[in-house]
């Protein structure tokens, strides 16, 4: 983008400013809802999503579950493969999906 050209925040820089202002304390890092994808077959698919808001580094595997246990086992792969690239966990924020709502999550 040339300096003379002006372009307004979108909604999604908008938020993405708010939450890193929200976070002064450190990078935080989510574990989005699983969202089901179309089915294929044998099933409903679950897309567990890890972001660190820092980096951007993301994480996601495809499960046919959408339960606390899946949802903890992603989130350990996760942080290892964040460890590999050098991102350290500190927090861990998720949404309301039932899977990270539960007493084991």
């Amino acid at each position: 983008m040339s300096p003379s050209s002006s372009t307004s925040p979108t909604a999604a820089d908008t938020a993405t400013s708010a939450d890193n202002r929200a976070t002064a304390t450190g990078p935080r890092h989510r574990a989005s809802h699983a969202t089901p994808t179309a089915k294929q077959g044998s099933g409903p698919r679950f897309v567990h999503t890890v972001i660190d808001d820092h980096s951007r580094v993301a994480y996601a595997e495809i499960h046919t579950y959408e339960t606390a246990a899946t949802a903890i086992a992603v989130l350990r792969r996760a942080v290892a493969r964040f460890a590999d690239l050098g991102v350290t966990v500190e927090r861990v924020l998720s949404d309301n999906g039932s899977a990270y709502r539960s007493h084991t999550w």
